[in-house]
């Protein structure tokens, strides 16, 4: 850095200061040219210094040249001032649980090589160390979500708790520069959440027991992680009985109790308890009560529950019944139910829950997204006994609050590349509240230059004005070219939401850009997308004549598959995205200049980019199963889950099993637990579990269970039938039909090879179709009791798909392309998901098949009769085809290409 200087004959005549500390010249080196000369200066390591806390230390190298010249007094003062870094070893800033404890966070304070991975989830053992990774529970997955960020995701059985001391395998990590030494320890102590509130649960309990009953009562919450319980007696009655409760109720710590006959031994009398839960972090809730009355009648057994104590108003609501028979016998004949509002106690039009949800006669009330305003609510399920003597009312309440959703502020074409000279346009108008898509919203715009500075209108040499619009156009002309930062915060009332473009405004002439990810889910003013291995993630731009595309990204991880990429459709494979993490994608589009358009080289180019959260779908669930042995349709098999966390609550759940072949999932709860009625060959469980924005995750072989052979009887089917259509059981049947048809299928494939599996072959062919018969006619009296909601009629689609594979299908066939037209048109609506199709599609083209089968032979006015319901079944799939959601590729829209073909 010094020039003009004469010749450095020895190192003495150079001072040279590191921070002001002197440093010696260990020699002085030949000049690669001739007017330099080049000096070997070693500055030490830094091993006792401090390091700054983003893990960089800058040292100020200072050459003094202090010669004296020619006898004169004045020396030559020249410096050369060399500023340079140290960068120290990665280690941990802090590690700290996300809110619900569900996850931790370790950051570091440095951006690391994030151990030699360049994205994906690994299991958190190649990255902690082994004590470390035994707290995380089991099977926890870990991913980076930045360079200076690892995630873990806890498994089930997690011990982690604030206090603990979590460390990484040494000689793991450096700096992302690749300048430092691997570090040869990376630990901290874990921190509780930022913001942790005290734990809320509900109680799910029968209000009325018989004597011969056992009442299980559950707290039902939404955390990852188990809740600890201090069960109480607030009434219990008095005497010996009372305390014998009591000191019952205070060995009780878990999140189940069950209260058998002799515990509550006082005929017509309601007792009163009272929970409290405490968390893993100490955190106390507060207390809740519930009453069980015991009473000598035997009522059957009916819990309440809407699933989740809090849900967005723009969320559907789920209220559902869980009914068993008492084991005293009696009531069976008929159970009538009447949905009743009873809270609040004097309800507000904008309180009150539609009519037509309360009109269900079925142990499901779902109640429409933006039907409530924020609140606390409670629905009683009031359940009719006639056959009792003296016929019974049962009531059973379940409470559930609604709060605002999040506004979605969005900005049309985020941002991008403007020529200064063209007008930027501010488009806001796709904002919304999700709540009311009639509400009056306020839009507030602010704009900044390079981070900081106001950004100055040309025209008046004041601040520009942006007006409260959703749609501000900036005039051409009126800013100076450079970067802006334009801020939107939209709100209504108290409530509020921003969103923000970065806009370079440039010389030329920059050609419209937009960008627009497939699949999208606009969840709380984010976007995000959903991915699954073997699908890639599409982002698509319009089509321009002419155009050349150029994709890009600033994250390292997707260069390799984002670069190179000239189409205007952009495939990412799924392997390079991270879940949880969130993407910036940039778009380059070159066009030829057209008349009158003033670009650099002949060639306009505009520019855009977007940002993308890979969503995180549940995680941390494990299951478990009981009995783990049992007759098949006999004994039901019932599946309870635990510890499943996500970022977008609810989760709802789906439970089956592998049967004939495929995998068979039924209902759509918020509950996390189901029975499961089962056939030999359906040993392999599975549990599905998907969030609010479409996550899914799959949990399959957590439990060995046997199932062993059972006569089919068809009047245990129709019996069975019989009491799940009294009590409007749409999954639960749906459940026991499927099961019944793979009983025949193995049935009839054991006779075939030989064997009679418990079924002898003579008569065979008549009683499998007496008890599709009876099946059939069973769905068709629940149908008849309790009109479908979407959600049943699905099920019951599912269910019409197994029944229509009767051996003499004609009776079967006729009744189930009549059904298939009616539930049909509870399912295809505006915007029908692929799944759904799916569901609607199959089951029509087995009915098409049987209904073709049944016309061989047919007598002339059954001919008419099929041809109408051929026609009817026809209809409805197109109807279902015109309703389906564009947002993938056909073959993968409609689950296949034979469907694709049906549609």
């Amino acid at each position: 850095g010094m020039t003009n200087l004469p010749p450095i004959t020895s190192p003495s005549d150079l001072t040279v200061l590191v921070d002001d500390l002197p440093l010696s010249i260990r020699g002085i080196a030949p000049p690669l040219r001739a007017d330099e000369q080049r000096l070997m200066i070693i500055v030490p390591r830094l091993s006792t210094r401090p390091q700054d806390t983003d893990g960089e230390t800058q040292v100020d190298l200072r050459t003094t040249f202090n010669k004296y010249s020619g006898g004169f007094s004045n020396a030559y003062s020249f410096d050369s001032i060399v500023d340079f870094s140290y960068m120290s070893d990665p280690a941990a800033s802090i590690a700290r649980f996300q809110t619900g404890g569900s996850a931790l966070t370790l950051r570091l304070n440095v951006a690391s090589n994030m151990a030699g991975t360049t994205g994906g989830v690994f299991p958190c053992g190649d990255f902690f160390d082994a004590p470390s990774a035994s707290l995380l529970g089991r099977g926890p997955l870990c991913f980076w979500s930045a360079p200076d960020a690892l995630e873990a995701l806890l498994g089930p059985g997690a011990l982690l708790v604030p206090g603990d001391r979590v460390a990484l395998l040494p000689y793991l990590l450096r700096s992302e520069n690749g300048v430092s030494d691997y570090a040869p320890s990376v630990s901290s102590i874990v921190t509780a959440p930022v913001a942790a509130d005290p734990p809320v649960f509900s109680i799910v309990a029968p209000a009325v027991v018989g004597e011969c009953d056992v009442a299980a009562v559950r707290a039902a919450h939404a955390y990852a992680r188990p809740l600890s319980f201090q069960w109480s007696c607030v009434d219990c009655g008095t005497g010996d009985d009372a305390s014998s409760l009591a000191t019952l109720l205070s060995y009780e710590g878990g999140e189940e109790i069950t209260l058998r006959p002799e515990d509550m031994p006082r005929p017509d009398y309601t007792y009163t308890f009272q929970a409290v839960a405490t968390d893993f972090l100490g955190g106390v809730s507060a207390p809740v009560e519930f009453s069980v009355a015991r009473t000598r009648q035997p009522v059957p057994l009916i819990t309440v529950s809407a699933g989740t104590d809090e849900a967005d108003r723009s969320q559907e609501v789920y209220v559902a019944a869980d009914v068993a028979f008492s084991a005293c016998g009696g009531g069976e004949d008929e159970a009538v139910f009447r949905w009743e509002q009873t809270g609040p106690a004097d309800p507000a039009p904008a309180q009150r829950v539609p009519a037509a949800a309360l009109a269900s006669v079925g142990p499901v009330v779902v109640i429409p997204g933006n039907s409530l305003v924020a609140g606390d609510y409670e629905l009683t399920l009031i359940t009719t006994l006639p056959s009792l003597t003296p016929p019974q009312l049962l009531r059973t309440p379940a409470r559930f609050s609604v709060r605002p959703s999040a506004l979605e502020a969005r900005i049309a074409g985020g941002s991008r590349v403007v020529g200064a000279q063209q007008d930027l346009v501010l488009d806001a108008s796709g904002s919304r509240d999700p709540d009311d898509p009639a509400a009056v919203l306020r839009y507030d715009w602010t704009c900044q230059l390079d981070g900081s500075l106001p950004c100055i209108d040309l025209a008046t040499r004041l601040v520009l004005e942006l007006p409260n619009q959703a749609v501000r156009t900036v005039p051409a002309g009126a800013l100076a070219p450079g970067r802006y930062s334009f801020a939107l915060t939209l709100s209504v009332g108290s409530r509020a939401s921003m969103a923000h473009a970065a806009i370079d405004l440039v010389q030329w002439y920059a050609p419209p850009v937009s960008a627009a990810v497939l699949g999208e889910v606009v969840h709380g003013g984010v976007s995000y997308v959903n991915v699954r291995e073997g699908v890639p993630l599409v982002v698509e731009a319009p089509a321009v004549d002419g155009a050349e595309y150029a994709w890009g990204s600033g994250d390292p991880s997707l260069g390799a598959y984002v670069a190179g990429q000239s189409l205007r459709r952009l495939l990412v494979d799924a392997s390079a995205l991270t879940v949880g993490r969130s993407y910036v994608l940039t778009l380059s589009m070159t066009v030829p200049a057209a008349q009158g358009q003033v670009c650099e080289g002949g060639a306009c180019v505009g520019g855009a980019s977007l940002q993308v959260t890979v969503n995180r779908p549940p995680f941390g669930g494990d299951c478990s199963v009981s009995p783990l042995s049992g007759r098949e349709l006999v004994d039901p098999f019932t599946v309870s889950c635990s510890g499943w966390a996500d970022d977008q609550p609810p989760i709802l759940y789906k439970f089956g099993a592998r049967m004939g072949g495929q995998d068979v999932l039924f209902g759509r709860t918020l509950e996390a637990r189901q029975a499961l009625h089962l056939a030999m060959g359906s040993e392999d469980l599975i549990v599905c579990a998907q969030d609010a924005v479409g996550g899914v995750s799959f949990l399959r072989g957590f439990a060995d269970i046997e199932i062993t052979n059972a006569t089919l009887d068809a009047s245990f089917v129709s019996e069975r039938a019989l009491a799940m259509s009294r009590l409007s059981q749409f999954s639960e049947f749906s459940n026991f039909a499927f099961a019944v048809g793979s009983k025949l299928d193995n049935d009839e494939a054991a006779a075939a090879g030989g064997g009679d599996n418990g079924n002898g072959g003579g008569g065979r062919r008549a009683a499998s179709g007496e008890v599709l018969g009876s099946l059939i006619e069973s769905l068709e009296a629940m149908m008849a009791k309790s009109p479908p909601t979407r959600e049943s009629a699905l099920a019951s689609l599912g269910t019409l798909s197994t029944l229509t594979k009767a051996t003499n299908p004609r009776a079967a066939s006729l009744k189930s392309a009549s059904l298939l037209a009616t539930l049909s048109g509870k399912v295809a609506g505006a915007a029908l998901p692929a799944g759904e199709a799916n569901t609607v599609l199959g089951t029509a083209q087995s009915v098409l098949v049987a209904l073709s089968k049944a016309g061989y032979n047919s007598r002339s006015e059954e001919l008419s009769t099929i041809a109408s319901l051929s026609s009817a079944v026809v209809t409805a799939m197109a109807d279902v085809a015109r309703s389906l959601r564009q947002d993938g590729d056909p073959a993968v829209l409609c689950g296949g290409a034979a469907n694709c073909s049906t549609a």
